[in-house]
């Protein structure tokens, strides 16, 4: 019996590795979104906090007036950069989806003719084995023919 062998062995490996790339950039992609989104949250936080101090002061003047827009000016201005680059992350991101289904698509597909072809290896072994075994009962049948006693 001979032992199974894809010959397409080293190329699902190379899908194998391809689909695990392509995971892994998707995966880096996703984590920098969520960082942005953590710090456009940080930067509302930290607003909503300076807003709050400031109005529950009761001696505010001008000047801690003056500081809270400059900081909320800031804020915004940080928050419109953040905003941009999660903006400019969402089309890279769809894109890195695209190229994770289509590598699994090319791994799955190559599982499935592996897995056919197995199947039909297990057929031909099936086979093979029932044919060795008919030759071994009809070669044993002979040779007691042969050798067995002779009958009148």
């Amino acid at each position: 019996m001979t032992k199974f062998q894809f010959r397409l062995a080293a190329v699902l490996r190379l899908r194998e590795i391809e689909l695990r790339t392509e995971r892994e950039k998707l995966n880096q992609l996703l984590s920098e979104r969520t960082r942005l989104e953590r710090s456009l949250a940080s930067v509302d936080e930290e607003r909503a906090e300076a807003h709050s101090f400031v109005h529950a002061r009761p001696d505010a003047g001008s000047t801690e007036l003056r500081a809270l827009s400059a900081f909320l000016l800031g804020s915004d201005a940080r928050a419109a950069a953040l905003r941009g680059s999660i903006e400019r992350l969402e089309p890279v991101i769809a894109g890195q989806r695209a190229r994770v289904i289509v590598a699994d698509r090319n791994e799955r597909l190559l599982l499935k003719l592996k897995e056919k072809r197995l199947a039909e290896w297990g057929i031909e072994q099936d086979r093979d084995g029932e044919a060795l075994a008919e030759e071994c009962r009809v070669a044993a049948y002979r040779r007691g023919r042969r050798y067995g006693p002779k009958l009148p």
